[in-house]
């Protein structure tokens, strides 16, 4: 007698939890980042200065936050970076870009297939975490005529690190598996039930 099959997704339960605080953590320090750099451009220049030490060597975490925040966008003196064709509002760390390429090498080795919800919000070329207004710029565009077919809206989201926009059906309701095909016309064979 063989064993009995696991039941379905028990099987990576670890590499899905992986996968899941991965890409919490990633969301984490983008929204992190974005609240050093609000408070970095809302604070005049003059007050931004290294961290100044107590007496008892202990640095705030306000002065902390100010001494390790990037420069404003084109004011950097590297060439590479002020040539760049794509400006970005705010400075983010390499860190979220790490684990969400760690995030797609786990389920790529798992085999675990990422939900759509995690695999829209990823960009495709930098592997940033795409987040609404902080990490990337979102619309939604219908090409038809006269934008009369409601199912042909498209979410656009251009990414604010490298410039590249990742297109997403919206309003198209996704066709059937075949799983649930067969199912249907089985039914529809067995019933009166007509098939979709």
């Amino acid at each position: 007698m063989g064993k009995g099959k696991n039941s379905k997704g028990a099987v990576f339960k670890h590499g899905q939890a992986r996968i899941d605080h991965l890409q919490r953590i990633a969301q984490y320090l983008i929204k992190q980042a974005h609240q050093i750099n609000e408070s970095a451009l809302l604070r005049p220049a003059d007050s931004i200065s290294p961290p100044q030490s107590a007496s008892d060597g202990i640095v705030s975490e306000s002065d902390h936050a100010a001494a390790f925040t990037a420069p404003a966008p084109g004011t950097s003196s590297d060439p590479a970076v002020t040539g760049s064709a794509v400006t970005s509002e705010y400075h983010f760390p390499g860190l979220p870009n790490l684990y969400t390429s760690h995030l797609t090498s786990i389920a790529r080795k798992t085999q675990i297939r990422l939900p759509p919800q995690v695999k829209h919000n990823i960009c495709k070329r930098c592997s940033t975490p795409l987040l609404s207004h902080l990490t990337c710029t979102t619309r939604i565009e219908n090409l038809s005529r006269d934008g009369g077919k409601p199912w042909a809206d498209v979410q656009t989201c251009d990414c604010r690190a490298c410039g590249s926009s990742r297109r997403v059906p919206v309003g198209a309701k996704r066709q059937l598996g075949k799983a649930e095909r067969d199912a249907l016309i089985k039914e529809a064979d067995d019933g009166n039930v007509k098939p979709r």
